[in-house]
């Protein structure tokens, strides 16, 4: 019997899926594991001579663990006592987002969390380590083990960082997803790029990560929560040592297998990097009962446990059906759980997600101009069906097949369908919603019941918090209505944005890594990047991993309000936020209804000192702005993987804008493909891979720049090999 490649790679699939379900519900972190990790983390720190908060998640973010050292003790030789690490100073350099603003937000008399000589915002420890282990385990999969110093490595704006003349990072933006106001799988700052962050695996599998931060000058840190990618000859960091520590060897310990290690990972010709350590410092578990120990450390003072120690909790995610609509076998997914594709209404758009309401502005378009159940389960399985097509870049597992998240909204961003392969990254979850929306946005017009992206930019109201001199700020967010009109574009519908089209004009530099020498050009800045061109009155800002431009300044005010919540830092109700935050943290709630916990809004009144209080009301506008549970205030993605998705109304031959699909998980041309197979076909009667755009409608790569001579933009590329190597 002659087995045909496409039915090999079914096949293949189908093995992957079964193999991965079986293995995983055998491994997941269970309480005792987790108190072996915190001892050996605590052996660790003791043998460096300092002090650092700890912090274990499982595969999806939920917190299994974080203690804070509290022991003052000199263990160095030198009688100078051990700092606690309470607290780290956000520092990348940059000027506009959570590194060096000119703004303060007191907690109390004496203890501001934003101090304008300190450099940037002051967290608590217990999120930044946070941050770090979920970064780890959202990266990780079992075909890949990424680390934060790997995060660091794609997030900036030369890949390699720091080397002139090259394009950003493949992930630049990702920094901002996962989000304390996004939608699900929240980390408290985001994903990571500060070493200290290592997964934890078991049998293969990733089951979670550990995070690690330090605060001690005694040796030579500084108590920075930044970007960590060049150090002198690799040298590591005490952080990352103790991670590596904390993750163990051996049989008992929590290591990834080597071959899918970081450092086996080529993109673009770079190996990627795990650790800068060479060898793990083995801190032994002397023998005893590791959680007697903890107990101990506890007792004696030497520890401070703000959140109690336990195993791996239920999955968010289930398998479920997911079938052509044209008829066919099904496959096997990973859905959200309890929810299944016979979840959609017949013949009308429904949101997954309990809470978003279907056309919440109570004005939609007519049924035969919106998505429908069939339409969004036929885009699902159309990218579903290429992706499994497709050779994978990140992963070093077998079969190589790509592995991704795939999330199609309506045009005003409300979740539509989710569906995500089997071993796609924890991370491309919100990713993938982050880039649909993106599209959606931008690629949106005016119309009798909604703005266009231009408008919305222009009327959102400017409670900022870095609003100036006391005072309400100019519209911060029109800069970029302003700064795209330079290049020719008026974001008024007329054109067909995708995600990498939008993270081209995020860049700093446009083309990306190419600054203009040229005698008749000015260097020019992406008009929404952090150096797009300012208006008078607003604050300048200047790019780093923190400030990214639009990216940052959408998000920016939720962000710190969810910070009010940690505030002061190091004070006895932390432990209690902490909790509350792990409790409302990977649900399906979105941020209208209060996902950040009962003391939220009691936290808010008197907290910003320069400029008014964050107004709840920011980005929610009533109709027509269209803007349903703060969508962009979630975080709009810059980089590629995603494009919108349109009807063709057949009278006028015009094409409307119904939604978009985006895509995260593999290599970013792999996403590409994903996506413009998922907007291909979605309609029946259309042909083949061609979206029905119409006569108004420019695809972003029919676009020439108007103050760039001969520069088309972007719109998706594909992966030059795709199908090679399975």
């Amino acid at each position: 019997m002659t087995i045909t490649r496409s039915r090999f790679r079914r096949a293949a699939l189908a093995g992957l899926a079964a193999l991965l379900a079986a293995s995983s519900a055998n491994a997941q972190l269970s309480q005792a594991n987790v108190e072996d990790i915190v001892r050996r983390a605590i052996d660790a720190a003791n043998a460096l001579g300092t002090n650092a908060t700890i912090s274990v998640v499982d595969r999806e973010g939920n917190i299994l663990a974080c203690v804070r050292m509290t022991d003052t003790t000199s263990l160095d030789g030198t009688g100078v006592p051990r700092t606690i690490p309470t607290t780290a100073v956000v520092r990348g350099g940059g000027f506009g987002g959570l590194d060096t603003q000119p703004v303060n937000i007191d907690y109390s008399p004496g203890n501001p969390l934003f101090v304008a000589n300190d450099g940037g915002a002051r967290v608590a420890t217990s999120l930044t380590a946070t941050s770090k282990a979920g970064t780890a385990a959202f990266l990780s999969t079992s075909g890949n083990a990424f680390t934060t110093r790997t995060a660091a490595f794609i997030v900036q704006s030369n890949f390699p960082p720091l080397v002139p003349l090259q394009p950003s990072g493949p992930l630049f933006g990702v920094q901002f997803s996962q989000l304390p106001t996004s939608d699900f799988n929240r980390l408290p700052l985001g994903l990571s790029a500060d070493s200290g962050g290592l997964p934890l695996y078991i049998n293969g599998v990733c089951v979670g990560g550990v995070g690690i931060e330090c605060n001690d000058t005694r040796t030579a840190l500084t108590g920075t929560y930044g970007v960590d990618t060049i150090r002198a000859a690799g040298t590591p960091s005490t952080e990352e040592r103790i991670a590596l520590a904390a993750q163990g060897i051996g049989a008992a310990g929590f290591a990834p297998p080597a071959f899918i290690q970081a450092s086996m990972i080529f993109v673009g010709g770079l190996r990627l990097p795990y650790t800068f350590a060479a060898a793990p410092l083995v801190a032994a578990i002397p023998p005893g009962n590791s959680a007697a120990f903890i107990a101990a450390e506890n007792g004696a003072g030497r520890l401070d446990i703000l959140f109690p120690l336990r195993g791996a909790q239920p999955s968010i995610f289930t398998t479920v059906p997911l079938t052509d609509p044209a008829g066919g076998p099904e496959v096997l997914y990973n859905g959200l759980r309890g929810q299944t594709v016979t979840g959609f209404d017949t013949g009308n758009v429904i949101n997954t997600l309990p809470g978003n309401p279907n056309d919440p502005d109570g004005a939609g378009p007519v049924v035969a101009q919106q998505l429908t159940a069939v339409d969004v389960q036929r885009a699902l399985f159309n990218a579903h069906a290429t992706n499994n097509r497709l050779r994978a870049m990140i992963r070093r597992d077998r079969p190589l097949i790509s592995q991704v998240n795939v999330s199609v909204v309506d045009l005003d961003g409300n979740l539509l369908g989710f569906y995500r392969s089997p071993d796609a990254p924890v991370f491309g979850m919100d990713v993938s919603l982050q880039k649909a929306r993106s599209v959606a946005f931008f690629s949106r017009g005016a119309s009798p019941t909604r703005d266009s992206a231009a408008t919305i930019l222009n009327a959102i109201e400017p409670d900022h918090p870095l609003d100036p001199n006391g005072a309400p700020a100019p519209n911060i967010y029109s800069k970029y209505v302003t700064a795209a009109s330079t290049f020719g574009l008026n974001l008024d519908g007329s054109i067909a944005f995708g995600d990498r089209t939008i993270g081209f004009l995020s860049r700093t530099n446009v083309p990306d890594g190419i600054p203009m020498t040229n005698r008749d050009q000015a260097t020019p800045r992406g008009p929404f990047g952090a150096f797009g061109p300012q208006l008078a009155g607003v604050i300048p800002n200047t790019f780093s991993p923190f400030n990214t431009g639009i990216q940052t300044d959408l998000i920016i005010t939720n962000l710190v309000r969810f910070l009010f919540t940690f505030g002061p830092p190091g004070d006895p109700g932390e432990a209690a936020r902490l909790a509350d935050f792990d409790a409302n943290r990977g649900g399906t709630r979105p941020l209208a209804n209060a996902p950040l916990g009962a003391a939220f809004a009691a936290t808010l009144p008197g907290r910003v000192t320069r400029g008014p209080a964050p107004n709840p009301g920011e980005l929610d506008e009533p109709p027509p702005l269209g803007f349903p549970d703060r969508t962009l205030a979630n975080g709009l993605q810059i980089f590629p993987g995603a494009v919108p998705l349109y009807k063709l109304d057949a009278t006028t031959n015009t094409g409307v804008l119904v939604g978009a699909v985006g895509i995260s998980g593999d290599g970013i041309e792999q996403d590409d493909n994903v996506a413009f197979a998922g907007a291909g076909g979605f309609v029946p009667g259309s042909l083949g891979d061609f979206q029905q755009f119409g006569s108004n409608i420019r695809r972003a790569d029919r676009v020439i720049l108007s103050n760039i001579r001969f520069l088309r933009l972007p719109y998706v590329k594909f992966p030059r090999a795709p199908y090679s190597g399975l």
